[in-house]
């Protein structure tokens, strides 16, 4: 499986509820160098609704209150080329309030296929447990 059809995946095992409340940014990058195994995916989950989000409130500082970012490792520098193993870590988790956080995730590796779908229903259950925080109102 390829970045592409990784990002695809994971876009199809997401709960209906984060497609239309809340907000996924992903991007593919080949790395610094070419080579295999130099590229990754950074994927921002915003516990708001795209529309809030775009917004800007606070100039950005509640979608940073309701972020999480997850880096995805171990693509090729081509993004249509397939590796056979990747590995999820997380980076940022920034939702929850009074005292109350989504639990960080647990880095993963394996194959694009388990972890794209590892993920989603990691971001499903947090989307489906923390409403959004609005914090600039």
């Amino acid at each position: 499986m390829n970045a592409e059809e990784f990002l695809a995946l994971l876009n199809q095992s997401l709960s209906p509820l984060i497609d239309r409340e809340r907000t996924i940014l992903a991007s593919y990058s080949a790395g610094f160098s070419p080579g295999p195994g130099r590229g990754n995916i950074t994927i921002n989950f915003i516990n708001l609704p795209k529309e809030r989000y775009k917004q800007r409130r606070g100039g950005g500082a509640e979608a940073e209150n309701n972020r999480q970012l997850f880096m995805v490792w171990g693509f090729n520098s081509e993004i249509d080329s397939p590796v056979a193993q990747i590995k999820l870590e997380q980076s940022v988790n920034g939702i929850g309030s009074s005292g109350t956080w989504a639990p960080k995730l647990r880095a993963k590796s394996g194959t694009p296929e388990k972890v794209a779908v590892y993920l989603a229903k990691y971001l499903n259950n947090v989307a489906a447990t923390f409403p959004p925080n609005y914090t600039h109102d």
